[in-house]
C-alpha cells in the first residue's frame, strides 16, 4: 500500500507513469513489523510432564491500527499444535499501541502460536526433568494426530538417538562450546477464507491455452502448477498453455495470497474450467475420433463452441478445513562467549497432509521448507 499511494501521489504531481522499486532494506524500514507477542501462563503437571491444567493470557501488538488481524484467524486455531488442549483456557487479545501498524509475514500468527506452546513444553521438561521429546508424547491424545509415528520415523531417519548421545558427550568435553538437539512437531490447519477465480481461453489457430487466475506468483509456483493442472485435465503437453497477469476483471474480488492454500485453490478453478471444456468438445472428440488436439479445436471453432471458460474456487461448496503436520530435527553449535552459532548440515523434516489428497507438486514444493522457510525461521528467531 505504501509503494502504490507514493507512485499514485507521484504519478499526479508529474503527469506521466511512475514505478517504484524498492530494496528489500528499504521496504522493512518502511513498514510496520510482525505482531510482538507477550504471554502470561500458569500450567500445572504431572511427574510426567502431562499437562492437567493451563490458562494462558496472550497479547498481540497490533500497532495503532487493527489493519491485519491475526488472533482469531491465524493464532486460535493453531496455540494448540499437535497437543490435547482439553485441559486449557486460552484468551488472546489485540493491544492498540503508538507503534507502527503491525503487519503480516510469513506465517502471521501461527508462527507466534507455535513458537509459545513449545516454549511451555520446553519449560514444563526443564521442571520435571523429563527428556522434551517424551513432555511432547505425553501431551498427545492417542489417535487424534499422526504424531508419534512421525517422531518414530524421524528418529530413525535422523539418527535422532546417537546424535543425542554425540551431542551431550561434546557438551561434557567442551566448556565454551555446546551443542543442543531438538525434535519438535506441528500442526498448520488449511483453512479457506476466500473465492479464487480462473479464466481458460482456447485460441483455434494452434491449439495454444490461455490461463488467468486470481491469485498472485510471489514464487511459490502457483502458475507452473496451474498451467500442469491444465494440461493434465486437456491431456495435452505443457508447450501449449501460458499463464497469463491476474486481472481484476476476470478475477474480481478474490482472496489474497496467503495460508499455503492459494496454489491449489486457483488449481481447483482451473479443473473447473477444464471440466467444463472437455464437456464442451466431448463431441467433437468422439465425431473426430483419434484426431490431434489442434483439429479438434479448429472443428470446435467452425461448430461455434465457446472455449472461453471462467469459474471460481469457492471455500464452503468445494473444500473443508484440513491439517497438515510436520517434525523437524534440527542440531545447533553455540559459542557461548561470542554468540556466535551454526545449524548442523543433517536437519530433517518430514510433513504429512491429513484430511485431503494434496496435488504432488514435489520438485516445486520441496525448495520452500527446506530453504526459504528455514531461512525465514532462522531471521525471525536471531535476527
Amino acid at each position: 500500500c505504501l509503494v502504490g499511494v507514493a507512485s499514485s501521489l507521484a504519478a499526479h504531481l508529474l503527469g506521466v507513469p511512475v514505478k517504484i522499486i524498492t530494496t528489500i532494506e528499504t521496504t522493512m524500514e518502511a513498514i510496520g513489523k510482525r505482531y510482538e507477542n507477550y504471554t502470561e501462563y500458569e500450567v500445572g503437571v504431572d511427574k510426567k510432564g502431562t499437562i492437567q491444567y493451563m490458562t494462558a493470557s496472550v497479547y498481540a501488538d497490533t500497532g495503532s491500527s487493527n489493519n491485519d488481524p491475526v488472533v482469531i484467524p491465524f493464532f486460535m486455531p493453531n496455540i494448540s499444535g499437535v497437543y490435547d488442549n482439553s485441559t486449557w483456557s486460552l484468551t488472546a487479545y489485540n493491544v492498540k499501541t503508538d507503534k507502527p501498524s503491525s503487519t503480516w509475514c510469513r506465517a502471521p500468527g501461527t508462527l507466534e502460536a507455535t513458537t509459545i506452546i513449545e516454549i511451555i513444553m520446553e519449560h514444563i521438561a526443564q521442571v520435571v526433568k523429563v527428556d522434551p521429546v517424551t513432555v511432547r508424547l505425553n501431551n498427545t491424545k492417542p489417535g487424534q494426530y499422526p504424531i508419534a509415528d512421525m517422531i518414530t520415523s524421524l528418529k530413525n531417519t535422523s539418527d535422532y538417538d546417537k546424535r543425542l548421545q554425540s551431542v551431550r558427550k561434546f557438551n561434557s568435553e567442551n566448556f565454551w562450546r555446546k551443542k543442543g538437539l531438538s525434535l519438535v512437531p506441528m500442526r498448520y490447519e488449511m483453512t479457506y477464507t476466500g473465492i479464487f477465480h480462473a479464466t481458460v481461453s482456447v485460441y483455434r489457430n494452434d491449439g495454444t491455452v490461455a490461463i488467468t487466475h486470481g491469485g498472485m506468483e510471489i514464487g511459490q509456483g502457483m502458475n507452473t502448477k496451474a498451467a500442469q493442472v491444465c494440461a493434465f485435465k486437456l491431456g495435452i503437453g505443457l508447450e501449449y498453455i501460458q499463464v497469463k497477469a491476474s486481472n481484476n476483471l476476470t478475477s474480481p474480488d478474490s482472496g489474497f495470497t496467503g495460508g499455503s492454500v492459494t496454489s491449489e485453490s486457483v488449481c481447483l478453478a482451473v479443473i473447473k474450467c477444464c471440466d467444463e471444456l472437455n464437456a464442451r468438445l466431448g463431441p467433437i472428440k468422439k465425431k473426430l475420433k483419434d484426431a490431434s488436439w489442434e483439429a479438434v479445436v479448429k472443428q470446435a471453432y467452425l461448430e461455434f463452441v465457446n472455449m472461453n471458460v471462467s469459474a471460481a474456487m469457492t471455500p464452503l461448496a468445494d473444500v473443508k478445513t484440513y491439517n497438515v503436520f510436520g517434525v523437524t530435527a534440527l542440531e545447533v553449535e553455540v559459542d557461548v562467549l561470542t554468540g556466535q552459532h551454526q545449524y548442523i548440515v543433517n536437519s530433517d523434516t518430514p510433513s504429512r497432509p491429513v484430511g485431503r489428497c494434496r496435488p504432488k507438486f514435489k520438485s516445486i514444493d520441496r525448495h520452500r521448507p527446506s530453504g526459504r522457510s528455514f531461512c525465514y525461521g532462522i531471521g525471525i528467531l536471531y535476527h
